[in-house]
C-alpha cells in the first residue's frame, strides 16, 4: 500500500492503481483485534495527480465471521466502505483527517489510514438479524432457536426494591 511519490514529480506518471486481494487472515496485512475474514477481503485504490495535491480514492470489501453480541451465534458480516484522502507538501495547517501531510517524503504508506478507516466502519455492538431475541438471562438458552420455561419477569430489576414501596 505503498505509493512512490517521486514517480509524480515532473509528470512521469499521472495516476497510479492500487488492487489487492487478501486470502483469510493469513495475508491480511492489519493487525485488528477480532477481526476474522471469510475468505477474501478486496482493497482499491486509484490516485490521481492535480496540482500540488495527490488525490486516493478508494474503497475495501470483504466479509467478516463475527459472533452475535445478544446470542453469541456466530455469523458473516459484510463490510465494505469508501475512503478518500488528500497527499499534500507544506500544508500550514492540517486540521483534516483525510489530509495527508507528503512533505520531504518519496514515499507514503497508507496501510495505517486504511487500517483506521477499517476500524471506523466496524459497528460497535455485531447483531445477527434485527429481531434477534438474545439468551435467556436465567438460564442462557439462545431465545432465537427455542423457547425457554423460565419464569418472566416483566419488571426491571434494577426497580425491584422500589416496587416493594408501594405494596
Amino acid at each position: 500500500m505503498k505509493i512512490n511519490i517521486t514517480l509524480f514529480d515532473n509528470d512521469k506518471i499521472k495516476e497510479y492503481n492500487f488492487n489487492e486481494t487478501y486470502i483469510l487472515n493469513k495475508d491480511f496485512p492489519f493487525k485488528i483485534k477480532d477481526i476474522i475474514i471469510k475468505d477474501k477481503f478486496n482493497i482499491n485504490f486509484n490516485v490521481k495527480k492535480i496540482p500540488k495535491t495527490l488525490i486516493v480514492k478508494g474503497n475495501f470489501k470483504g466479509d467478516l465471521i463475527v459472533n452475535c453480541d445478544k446470542c453469541g451465534k456466530e455469523y458473516v458480516y459484510p463490510l465494505e466502505n469508501n475512503f478518500n484522502y488528500f497527499l499534500m507538501s507544506d500544508l500550514e495547517d492540517n486540521t483534516s483527517s483525510n489530509v495527508i501531510d507528503i512533505t520531504n517524503l518519496k514515499e507514503i504508506d497508507l496501510k495505517e489510514y486504511i487500517r483506521e478507516d477499517i476500524i471506523l466502519s466496524l459497528p460497535d455492538t455485531y447483531i445477527c438479524k434485527d429481531n434477534c431475541k438474545g439468551l435467556c438471562p436465567e438460564c442462557g438458552i439462545n431465545l432465537n432457536d427455542q423457547n425457554c420455561k423460565c419464569k418472566k419477569n416483566d419488571i426491571n430489576m434494577a426497580f425491584e426494591e422500589a416496587i416493594d414501596l408501594f405494596k
